[in-house]
C-alpha cells in the first residue's frame, strides 16, 4: 500500500486481508525499533547526568514516522545481531506513577 494512498488494488478479500496484516506488521516493527531507540536515548541521557522522570517519558510516543523513508533502500545485516535490550530504565527515584 506504500504509494497507493491507502487504496487496496486487490479485489479479492483474502489478498486485501493479507495487505492489511502486512501493514500492521510493518507498523509494529517500526514501533518496536522506535522503542529500542528511545530506550537507548534515555539511557544515554541518564549516563550524562540528566534527570529523567516517568512524567517525561509519559509525553513521548514510539509511534512517529517522520524518519521513515517510504521508498528508500533498507539494508539488513543478518550477521550483526543487536545487543540485548534491558527493559529496566534507571529513572529518578520516586518519580514513578502513583
Amino acid at each position: 500500500s506504500f504509494g497507493g494512498d491507502g487504496i487496496l488494488p486487490d479485489k479479492h478479500s483474502q489478498d486485501q486481508e493479507k495487505r492489511i496484516k502486512y501493514i500492521d506488521l510493518v507498523a509494529n516493527a517500526i514501533i518496536l525499533q522506535n522503542t529500542v531507540d528511545l530506550t537507548y536515548a534515555v539511557r544515554e541521557l541518564v549516563a550524562e547526568g540528566h534527570e529523567v522522570k516517568h512524567e517525561d517519558l509519559a509525553r513521548i510516543s514510539p509511534y512517529w514516522t517522520g524518519h521513515i523513508k517510504r521508498f528508500g533502500d533498507y539494508v539488513l545485516d543478518w550477521d550483526d545481531a543487536p545487543p540485548a535490550l534491558d527493559a529496566e530504565l534507571p529513572l529518578l527515584a520516586g518519580s514513578g506513577p502513583s
